[in-house]
């Protein structure tokens, strides 16, 4: 008989968020196509499996009275709705992550551009950072122009960042780029 040691298994990261100098982010990026049946499923699937997501982040999401839905869990993240527009994107953050870090929310003033910054004292993914930041797009055609530029998306930062969304941008001429997701250091 073997005495082989049984192998020792890592927490999921439903059981545990932290690991030593780190943290460990799982993220969903999906397009509602405006339609609630497609969020009920995204979200009610979530149920079913061993560990949802941390952060979800939707486009062209269905609205009820210029709010996006809610579902139990998740803390919602979106623009303000205004005369000009209306919020097309959605940043759900799981409740459980909300426990660890601190979530202050960008607005820049339109309904397709968002972003969220998370913050742990701790550190983020190893002690040198403390910060993430995590953009939500969903470029809208407007003529013969997209309503979020590369530069809008793709701004210089110093901390890690990643752009999810619908993105794309005509570009002379007339090529089309698609990026979605990006993940920039």
């Amino acid at each position: 008989m073997s005495s082989t040691p049984a192998p020792t298994q890592s927490p999921s990261p439903s059981q545990s968020f932290h690991y030593p100098g780190c943290l460990n982010l799982s993220m969903v990026q999906h397009n509602c196509l405006g339609s609630s049946n497609v969020f009920q499923t995204l979200f009610s699937f979530f149920t079913s499996v061993e560990s949802s997501p941390h952060i979800v982040a939707l486009q062209d999401i269905p609205l009820w009275r210029n709010s996006p839905p809610v579902f139990r869990y998740y803390k919602c993240f979106f623009p303000p709705a205004t005369e000009s527009y209306k919020p097309r994107v959605a940043t759900y953050v799981h409740e459980r992550l909300l426990t660890v870090i601190s979530v202050l929310q960008l607005c820049f003033e339109r309904g397709e551009l968002m972003a969220v910054n998370l913050h742990s004292p701790e550190g983020l993914f190893d002690t040198s950072h403390k910060l993430f930041r995590l953009y939500n797009v969903n470029s809208i055609p407007n003529g013969h122009i997209w309503s979020a530029s590369p530069v809008d998306v793709f701004p210089q930062h110093h901390f890690p960042t990643c752009v999810v969304g619908i993105s794309t941008f005509i570009t002379p001429p007339q090529t089309r780029l698609v990026y979605t997701p990006i993940t920039t250091n």
